[in-house]
């Protein structure tokens, strides 16, 4: 029997399930990845491997990001499994003079998803591979990192020329070292949406590279033979404003609500979550899957409905009434078309009754000023308002 709690209900699940499942966990970041851009390219046949991965594993589309949705912000909170608030970093410019991390000491370093893994398990291999700059500090320690690689892109035409260097690197030397944790970035999406917008004409077959990229990985994993042991997370850090698709950072549907993916062994086929799943899951759910408990200092959860034998923590009445009519993969963009519209037709009612009531302040004003300059006309010459009024018998209003 579930346990009330007002309007949620505490259920008593398999929380162990799916723990550890794997001996290895990989982390692939798709920096900028927005749901409508995913669901074309899954329409067109650009993303066979992430649609074959949807099919054997558990996912949704509408995994939230934290506030707001811009990039260093929400790859803090992937890393750290925590919110802004408590991780300390809120963007580029505050990065080394950042917001102290709760409950540490100033320029502290607050745990990360490898120095988590390696304070429990001090032998275990771990890797990060990026391009961008800014992520490297986010790293810290390194001393938790076996291998740590920067190849820097700036721009979308930089990306399109390293990127492709990054992947193969991180491909060779997964199938070498057999890394236990690892975690690769890919900037392309982002820097190309930046300059060209998502609907660019090149911008899906750009997709399809990245698609191309996630399989050449699975092939590393499978080299090593180690692909049967190893739990894989795709997801991204942030959606784009659904206009152009240039820009983010705003706090609408479209650029807060971005694709996860898990995948691995015991973790369910074909499986839709129903349930809220945010980006500060992604770490207290591969510790889950290595058999590492998540530390304290983690907000997220482990998303333990994406394991066989697991099942919800807690659910909320309403919530899962209204998620299961979600069932198409249409349904996220539908429903972000819905609350854009929905919040622009607030908007032009806010504007209208605004005016409205300006109208209305305005009258009132107006007759006010009408009957204050009467009565001042009144108390300095009755006879000039008792004339004017057209006469009362000598005994005026008192106004």
């Amino acid at each position: 029997m579930p346990v009330s709690y007002g309007g949620l209900h505490a259920m008593h699940g398999h929380a162990d399930a799916g723990l550890g499942s794997a001996s290895h966990a990989v982390l692939i970041g798709i920096d900028g990845l927005d749901v409508r851009t995913l669901h074309t390219a899954l329409r067109t046949g650009h993303a066979p491997t992430l649609k074959a991965l949807r099919e054997s594993g558990a996912y949704t589309d509408d995994a939230r990001v934290t506030q707001p949705s811009s990039s260093l912000v929400n790859w803090a909170s992937t890393l750290s499994g925590a919110p802004p608030a408590f991780h300390g970093v809120h963007g580029t410019r505050t990065l080394g003079t950042a917001v102290r991390p709760a409950t540490y000491p100033d320029r502290a370093i607050y745990p990360n998803l490898f120095s988590t893994a390696r304070e429990v398990v001090p032998a275990l291999a771990t890797a990060a591979f990026v391009s961008w700059p800014p992520l490297m500090q986010l790293l810290q320690p390194t001393g938790a990192l076996n291998a740590s690689v920067l190849l820097t892109c700036q721009n979308c035409q930089e990306c399109i020329e390293v990127e492709p260097r990054l992947v193969s690197d991180f491909a060779a030397q997964l199938a070498q070292k057999r890394f236990a944790l690892s975690w690769i970035y890919i900037d392309m999406l982002d820097e190309c949406g930046h300059t060209h917008g998502t609907a660019w004409d090149g911008y899906l077959p750009l997709v399809q590279k990245v698609d191309s990229w996630v399989e050449q990985i699975l092939a590393a994993l499978s080299a090593a033979e180690i692909r049967k042991q190893t739990t894989v997370l795709v997801m991204s850090d942030h959606g784009r404003e659904s206009s152009q698709g240039r820009s983010h950072g705003g706090f609408s549907t479209s650029e807060m609500s971005v694709q996860w993916l898990l995948n691995g062994p015991a973790v369910r086929h074909g499986a839709r979550l129903q349930w809220p799943v945010s980006i500060t899951d992604c770490a207290p759910t591969l510790l889950h899957a290595l058999g590492i408990t998540p530390s304290s200092q983690m907000h997220g959860r482990v998303v333990s409905e994406a394991f066989e034998g697991g099942r919800r923590l807690w659910r909320a009445r309403e919530f899962a009434t209204h998620n299961q009519t979600q069932s198409s993969s249409d349904s996220v963009e539908a429903r972000i078309e819905m609350a854009e519209a929905r919040a622009r037709s607030s908007f032009s009612h806010g504007v209208a009754s605004g005016v409205a009531v300006c109208v209305c302040v305005l009258g009132v004003a107006a007759v006010a000023a009408v009957l204050y300059r009467s009565k001042r006309r009144r108390s300095i010459s009755p006879d000039v308002q008792y004339t004017h009024l057209g006469g009362f018998g000598g005994n005026l209003p008192n106004f």
